[in-house]
């Protein structure tokens, strides 16, 4: 089998890897007899579940290879969606959700590396950073076809959404059997021995430390914008339904997905031209801005930078990825690396997230968006500080002279 075909095969397995019931669980849930509040819950037990899921998928990345964990991934995914159809009560939702944060744990800590690995990125970054825009731009256009398709047949079956994400994601479990594993086999020493030694790493390596900040605060901020289309999309429409602010929620997912797969289309080629460090400068400047331009409260304003937000996501991806994978030197820990930099993400998303909506409520979502766009200048400027070293704790034990500059 020809390179060009395997990674066909995984851009397939990249495309397939969808969540299309999203933009409809909570019209879904609520139509299921669970109360707003309840439905909410849900989202609790997805966080908490992939916070405790993604070192344990890494270790298993690093120990059984990275096919396998994208193999459980499908098969999870496809188990929860099959779960939410036939589910009846809080807890056997609560269960579903659980799975599919088990379900994305696996392909974190999986695909990035079977990617960066297969391509020998060590040797030849630009083309990795290439591949990895065009494995998000599938993984986007998958979710929008998916995600349109669902939108078609909710008004039919509110299960429909869940029908469609089963199947589709058991043929991304078959298709991830066919790739070849790429992870070279290791001594296995005890699961505890080596999450400790993956811990100390990340406390040891000031570049790996900073790495990770800058992606968590990045993330956890786009993931607002996500986090807050449902509660922001109907301040800007009137006198709508709610099952048409249903098929509007989906119809903006679709765009946003379509935005970050045209953007991460192109992010191989804008980065083989701008440098690592005016890349990192502009991604946080752009967030900020458009925290701002969302808290001026204009309908034009606002709309147009949901969609920014979502092409600015496409082209945060691969520049955090590119980042991670030369930090680490590694390759059997890589996964679990990978894993760590995911439930950290995670951890401060769930803090933001709660700090966020009392922060709406208690003022307005638009007051809420300016005081974050302050709150990221804040926080660039202190990762700033760490990256030119004036920050110790972001320069312990560095392998060079600076902890992440000297690398751009």
């Amino acid at each position: 089998m020809s390179d060009r075909s395997i990674y066909r095969r995984f851009l397939a397995y990249r495309a397939l890897s969808i969540r299309a019931y999203v933009p409809f669980l909570l019209v879904f849930l609520q139509g299921r007899g669970l109360s707003l509040s309840a439905a909410f819950d849900l989202n609790v037990v997805f966080i908490l579940a992939g916070m405790l899921a993604e070192v344990p998928a890494g270790l298993f990345a690093d120990r059984h290879g990275r096919r396998r964990a994208m193999i459980g991934a499908g098969l999870c995914m496809t188990a929860a969606s099959a779960l939410f159809v036939f589910a009846s009560s809080w807890l056997g939702f609560a269960v579903a959700n659980a799975l599919c944060a088990v379900s994305m744990a696996l392909s974190t800590a999986a695909d990035s590396a079977w990617l960066y690995e297969s391509s020998d990125g060590a040797r030849d970054v630009d083309r990795y950073v290439e591949l990895e825009g065009y494995s998000n731009t599938a993984k986007s256009l998958g979710n929008v076809v998916t995600i349109a398709l669902a939108g078609f047949v909710f008004p039919f079956s509110h299960a429909g959404p869940f029908v469609i994400t089963g199947l589709v994601t058991a043929a991304s479990a078959a298709l991830a059997a066919t790739l070849p594993e790429q992870s070279r086999t290791r001594e296995r020493r005890p699961w505890l021995e080596e999450l400790k030694t993956a811990g100390h790493t990340v406390t040891h390596d000031g570049r790996i430390l900073l790495v990770m900040a800058f992606a968590a605060v990045t993330f956890t901020l786009l993931q607002l914008t996500l986090f807050t289309d449902a509660a922001h999309l109907p301040l800007h429409v009137h006198g709508v339904s709610a099952s048409e602010l249903a098929s509007m929620l989906g119809l903006l997912g679709a765009l946003k997905e379509g935005a970050t797969a045209l953007s991460s289309a192109n992010a191989g080629a804008l980065y083989s031209r701008l440098s690592t460090r005016a890349a990192v400068v502009s991604i946080s400047l752009a967030t900020a801005v458009l925290f701002f331009a969302m808290g001026r409260g204009g309908d034009t304003s606002c709309l147009g930078s949901m969609l920014a937000a979502a092409a600015l996501f496409g082209l945060f991806q691969p520049l955090a990825r590119k980042l991670l994978n030369e930090a680490i030197t590694a390759s059997g820990e890589r996964a679990t690396l990978f894993s760590i930099d995911s439930a950290g993400r995670k951890v401060l998303f769930a803090a933001a997230s709660a700090l966020f909506g009392r922060a709406a409520e208690s003022a307005s979502l638009h007051a809420a968006l300016r005081a974050v766009s302050w709150l990221s200048l804040v926080a660039y400027t202190v990762l700033a500080m760490g990256a030119l070293g004036w920050l110790r704790i972001l320069r312990r034990r560095p392998k060079k002279k600076d902890p992440l500059f000297s690398y751009m």
